[in-house]
């Protein structure tokens, strides 16, 4: 997909850049780098080019010390970075109203992003993919995945992880890593995945609410259709991604793709 079809929330973009300039990295030089400028980030709404985020990402990696930023980062960051992702998590019935959520509608933080819910023995995981993981080393998804780890546990507590497992390397201390997420991760494993404990699948959730999870989830899709009207997507590309992210996991099947 081209980069004018492949796009990023504008919102993540302006926290990245937020973030990049908090650690000493001029305006000057993430424009240089990505052409954008802070006029392009006022409305947190619309979209951006997904590959200026590797350009960044990799612009506070150059300047990074042995603490990983994307850990440090996701500390500080608010939780609207994941859009209306967060609000759906937060009012989600039970935890695992929650996972589904996030697997469903993470397309609306980046057109190319693939979440999925894959069921294990004991537990769930959240396993994240996005054509531009191996461009930037990593950072992205490992940013993804300790916002969204933080929001979760926010939301229910830190005994709701069982594990993580990273694509690649450490960025930093493994050590903060480990407290962090309160448990030891993997690190060049195959995918990049978030692992819930299966056994708190049904419990509420802190701030549980059925009407306003129904009244949030309506808004988002109809943000979804908004951002999917005809003349926005390439539908041909699009029907060729999702056969793309099916294949991967071995399901060929024509009610799969239409699903």
């Amino acid at each position: 997909m081209s980069a004018q079809r492949s796009r990023v929330l504008t919102g993540f973009v302006s926290n990245l850049v937020n973030y990049a300039t908090a650690r000493g990295i001029t305006i000057d030089s993430i424009s240089e780098s990505t052409g954008i400028n802070r006029t392009a980030l006022i409305d947190h709404e619309s979209r951006l080019s997904d590959e200026v985020v590797p350009k960044i990402w990799r612009l506070i990696a150059s300047s990074s010390d042995v603490y990983p930023e994307t850990l440090r980062m996701a500390s500080a960051a608010p939780t609207s970075v994941l859009g209306p992702v967060a609000q759906l998590i937060r009012y989600a019935v039970t935890f695992g109203d929650a996972i589904d959520a996030v697997a469903r509608f993470s397309t609306l933080l980046a057109d190319r992003v693939e979440v999925r819910r894959i069921e294990l023995e004991d537990a769930v995981a959240l396993q994240a993919w996005h054509p531009l993981d191996s461009v930037d080393g990593g950072y992205a998804g490992e940013f993804g995945i300790a916002i969204v780890a933080r929001v979760l546990t926010l939301c229910l507590g830190k005994n709701c992880i069982e594990g993580v497992d990273f694509a690649h390397a450490p960025h930093g201390s493994v050590k903060a890593y480990e407290k962090y997420f309160g448990v030891s991760p993997g690190f060049e494993q195959q995918h990049n995945r978030l692992l819930l404990r299966r056994a708190v699948l049904d419990h509420p959730m802190r701030e549980a609410n059925s009407n306003l999870f129904e009244y949030v989830q309506a808004n988002v899709e109809l943000l979804e259709d908004r951002w999917r009207i005809p003349g926005d997507r390439d539908t041909i590309a699009y029907t060729y991604k999702a056969a793309q992210s099916n294949a991967r996991s071995g399901i060929f099947t024509v009610d799969a793709l239409a699903r």
